[in-house]
């Protein structure tokens, strides 16, 4: 993407290295259940197993395009102009100088001006991201895996996006552990042992996934909980750790938050 240029959402080139991965890895994996793993089980578990890790992949497939296709930044009116009247008559602040923090976020319309594109926003929670070079209402983080900005308009998608791959390689994994159980069952043979034993080393992205998706999920439940989005979390850890910043001038605002 050159210098200026707004990116609307996702699927505009360039794609990110990280969002290229995380469809082959997916796509992968779902090969690797429906050509090995789900053929070593029982008629009946088969018929059950199948159809449900269908739906499960399908819902979170659609999730996925919809959140890579969807434009999380405002609506182009509100970008342009002031809401209502009543923001007009509050003086323009500069959005970047707002601190993050719940305590901070204004129940009433304010006129913020973007330091860096000079739109308006309507909210203070809102924060310009310099990749995708727009602002964006509650800005929570920008993520790579989806090469798009996650914030109020988006977030809800977000969060069932992470919950339904959770379940999704949840039930890959318990899938797979079983098929490997019944493959080393006492009286197998050597080639069943030998397709186990390959059952295990496919198994070994689709766990590490998991791992991760399991301690995204925690962390944003328990951001969700005390009431913050990741960037306001991390603007006050930052703050934490740099206790001598209001002394030197220095300032933790202009951070962007990837993931």
């Amino acid at each position: 993407m050159t210098a200026g240029t707004t990116r609307r959402h996702g699927c505009e080139a360039p794609l990110h290295p990280s969002q290229i991965a995380v469809v082959a890895i997916g796509l992968l994996s779902a090969v690797a259940f429906y050509g090995f793993s789900v053929q070593e089980l029982p008629v009946l578990v088969y018929s059950a197993v199948v159809p449900l890790y269908s739906v499960q992949f399908a819902i979170t497939a659609l999730l996925f395009a919809i959140i890579s296709s969807f434009d999380p930044g405002q609506p182009r009116r509100q970008a342009t102009q002031p809401h209502d009247q009543e923001a007009i008559a509050v003086p323009p602040v500069v959005l970047s100088d707002v601190k993050a923090g719940p305590e901070l976020l204004t129940s009433h319309p304010v006129v913020a001006t973007c330091r860096d594109c000079g739109r308006f926003a309507p909210t203070t929670d809102t924060r310009h991201c310099g990749r995708c070079n727009k602002c964006i209402p509650g800005y929570d983080h920008h993520c790579i895996y989806l090469n798009t900005c996650i914030g109020t308009r988006n977030y809800p998608l977000f969060a069932g996006l992470l919950s339904c791959s959770t379940l999704l390689l949840l039930t890959q994994q318990i899938v797979t552990g079983y098929a490997i159980s019944c493959l080393l069952a006492p009286g197998q043979d050597d080639g069943k042992k030998t397709r186990a034993a390959m059952l295990c080393v496919l198994s070994v992205l689709p766990l590490l996934e998991l791992f991760f998706l399991l301690v995204l999920g925690t962390f944003h439940l328990y951001i969700a909980f005390r009431g913050l989005t990741t960037y306001e979390w991390l603007y006050q850890w930052l703050e934490a750790r740099r206790p001598d910043t209001a002394s030197t001038g220095a300032s933790t605002e202009g951070s962007q938050v990837y993931c």
